[in-house]
């Protein structure tokens, strides 16, 4: 799904170039051939980089290989699998081009459908010395394209993801633990972070301040997370000072929904509640 497809809008044709430089770097990024600028080539961080840099280029022409040999072919499964995944990075790559669409997650689907047909042309497609050879380079192409999920991350992903573990959500969630606060509400980005980076042990459901209260964000969300459930019997929100500034207490107090606790922790204000949020929320919330 493209977040706010319907406000989508055409750019000049001068920055289609630029916006196609911008969807091979996204290809490349999820390869993890993307050098971090700036890092000398000749360092032991520089030469790794290249390695997967080279690795990355070897893995398009690849695609580009197999694409015109394969779809020459008349097996039907392949065929059909290849442009299918074909038509599907085409499509996200028009309105990359055309829109200036950021972010690679929305070819992560089309590129990985389109590493699944290279492996199935390989299966199928050669014989003999040629078989052996491009079973052998893709298969290398894939293991150094998977390394770099466990040896190094984009800088873009260690900033947004790893120094807000160590800084910030590692301490939190052992502070949460402690207290035994496992169910609980917050704005988005720190629901799902919490939930997935505590593995789940804390759920927390993405909540925004609409009307003075906090109400279900339901994008990417089940609506039963919202649904009044007699398992839970106490819940817990967590916000910024600036989100707490905009809940009206007073409201909340008249619903029934007087916080038991209250805790400053670092940039987050938690409030407890003995019921589920949900529960005495049911009314406003459907």
């Amino acid at each position: 799904m493209i977040m706010s497809s319907a406000n989508l809008k055409w750019v000049s044709i001068s920055n289609f170039f630029p916006n196609l430089l911008g969807l091979i770097e996204n290809f490349f990024t999820i390869l993890g051939g993307t050098p971090t600028p700036g890092t000398k080539m000749l360092s032991v961080k520089g030469i790794t980089q290249g390695i997967y840099l080279i690795n990355a280029m070897a893995f398009a022409g690849l695609v580009i290989f197999v694409t015109f040999t394969q779809l020459q072919k008349y097996t039907k499964e392949i065929t059909f699998l290849g442009v299918y995944a074909l038509t599907s990075f085409g499509c996200i790559a028009f309105i990359t081009i055309t829109t200036g669409l950021t972010g690679h997650r929305y070819i992560n689907p089309s590129v990985i459908l389109v590493l699944i047909y290279i492996f199935s042309c390989n299966n199928q497609i050669y014989s003999g010395k040629v078989s052996k050879s491009i079973k052998t380079l893709t298969l290398t192409l894939f293991i150094f394209s998977s390394l770099t999920a466990y040896t190094t991350k984009n800088d873009v992903v260690k900033s947004q993801i790893g120094i807000t573990w160590n800084t910030e959500y590692k301490s939190l969630i052992n502070f949460l633990e402690h207290k035994q606060l496992t169910y609980g509400f917050a704005t988005y980005w720190n629901a799902s972070s919490i939930t997935v980076l505590s593995d789940e042990i804390i759920k927390i459901r993405a909540i925004e301040i609409s009307s003075k209260i906090p109400k279900p964000y339901r994008w990417l969300s089940f609506d039963h997370w919202y649904y009044k459930n007699s398992d839970i019997t106490n819940s817990f929100l967590l916000l910024s000072e600036d989100e707490s500034k905009l809940i009206d207490w007073k409201l909340l107090n008249e619903m029934g929904l007087t916080p038991t606790h209250s805790y400053v922790f670092g940039n987050y204000y938690i409030f407890t509640f003995d019921k589920n949020l949900a529960a005495a929320m049911e009314k406003q919330w459907k």
